[in-house]
């Protein structure tokens, strides 16, 4: 929490987001919770949005063509049936997301030696919820952040698979902007303008990905895109995201969380010079400025001569296996909840340069950070006692 009078300082290093190769098989390694959120939303759909297949990395490809034919095939079984196929209801939802995954997260949710998704859930609706899944985030002795996605199958709307490959989405969109985004001091002041309050988790940063992420599915199936514009009245813009944040914003209003921790006021109508404007009912992606600003600012990765990619400051090796767990039954006391994933403590003594996500510079123009950094603390924001996950001298 913060005091009215908390000064921010440019202690936090925050990194850079990787951008694709497109040439290379390499996959980027992001580092949990070292992202501006607006930084990581460009490079992030930059990586995949309007782009054409024979430009997308052999990673991409094969994931786009393998979600397509198992969806395509599944698709035709209806869904209470497809418990009784090969694979089974849950089988096929947990490839699915193997997919999305890949194509559209980096593989960074699933695909490293330590999964970030630790379990998959096929479950009932809980009593008195109304929400379509959830994503909640679980203790790890490792410090790392790990997420449980539950998907609620007796759920009115979920009547077939493109309904419920729709939630999946939405909520591995929770768990990729609450694992990278930074949660320092500096930006959860300004979180009502990135992924929103703690009581929504739909800020303009969420809307925005999951609007990308929307119109590309929609193109991989005509089962999907009848969905999203019957569901979405073909905007890819779900109409629950705005008011669910707005709601969000008043209930801090009026809790006086927003006066508490010195949170920036909302901008309703962002600068026309952002890559991608993310307004109440439209969204735009400036596809040309952002390809070319991302190639120009982003971290690269360097693969080595065997085309794995190198070890550097901002990367690590990540293997190839998909670490999705088996079905497990929700324990009793399960934090029931709708679809947001809980936030993480943020760091305790550490702040962030002034930067308001949305403000009139945009993101190119943004002044390097320092690149000045104590080797006895904190490796993104100098703390000695913060909760980063990866930290040096044991902190």
């Amino acid at each position: 929490m913060f005091g009215k009078n908390k000064k921010a300082t440019n202690d936090v290093k925050h990194q850079k987001p990787f951008a694709y190769r497109m040439e290379d098989n390499v996959r980027p390694s992001l580092q949990p919770g070292a992202y501006r959120a607006r930084e990581l939303l460009n490079c992030t759909v930059a990586s995949f949005y309007e782009i054409r297949n024979n430009q997308l990395t052999p990673h991409q490809r094969q994931a786009k063509r393998d979600f397509i034919e198992l969806f395509e095939r599944q698709t035709k079984t209806p869904l209470k049936d497809l418990d009784d196929s090969i694979l089974g209801l849950y089988g096929t939802l947990a490839v699915l997301m193997g997919h999305l995954d890949e194509f559209f997260f980096f593989g960074s949710l699933t695909k490293s030696s330590s999964p970030l998704i630790h379990r998959l859930v096929l479950t009932n609706l809980p009593p008195h919820a109304d929400c379509l899944g959830g994503c909640h985030e679980v203790d790890d002795k490792e410090g790392s952040p790990q997420f449980v996605i539950s998907l609620y199958r007796d759920h009115q709307e979920h009547q077939d698979l493109p309904s419920l490959a729709s939630t999946l989405a939405h909520e591995m969109t929770h768990a990729f902007l609450a694992a990278f985004v930074c949660s320092c001091s500096e930006c959860q002041r300004n979180e009502i303008n990135t992924t929103g309050v703690k009581s929504s988790h739909h800020g303009p940063i969420f809307r925005g990905l999951e609007y990308a992420i929307m119109a590309s599915m929609a193109d991989w199936s005509a089962g999907l895109d009848n969905y999203f514009k019957r569901c979405v009245s073909g905007t890819y813009i779900h109409s629950a995201s705005p008011d669910c944040k707005m709601q969000g914003v008043e209930d801090a209003k009026e809790s006086g969380d927003l006066k508490k921790m010195g949170m920036r006021p909302y901008i309703k109508k962002p600068s026309p010079r952002l890559l991608i404007r993310i307004s109440e009912n439209r969204i735009s992606i400036d596809v040309k400025r952002l390809r070319a600003n991302v190639r120009r600012t982003a971290a690269l990765v360097k693969p080595d001569s065997t085309g794995r990619q190198m070890k550097g400051e901002n990367s690590s090796l990540e293997s190839e296996n998909l670490g999705i767990k088996p079905a497990i039954k929700l324990p009793d006391g399960w934090p029931y909840g709708d679809c947001r994933g809980k936030k993480r403590p943020a760091p305790s003594s550490s702040s962030s340069s002034s930067s308001n996500e949305d403000s009139e510079k945009d993101w190119a123009t943004e002044e390097s950070e320092s690149e000045s950094e104590s080797k006895s603390t904190c490796i993104y924001c100098t703390a000695r006692a913060c909760r980063h996950p990866f930290m040096k001298d044991g902190h």
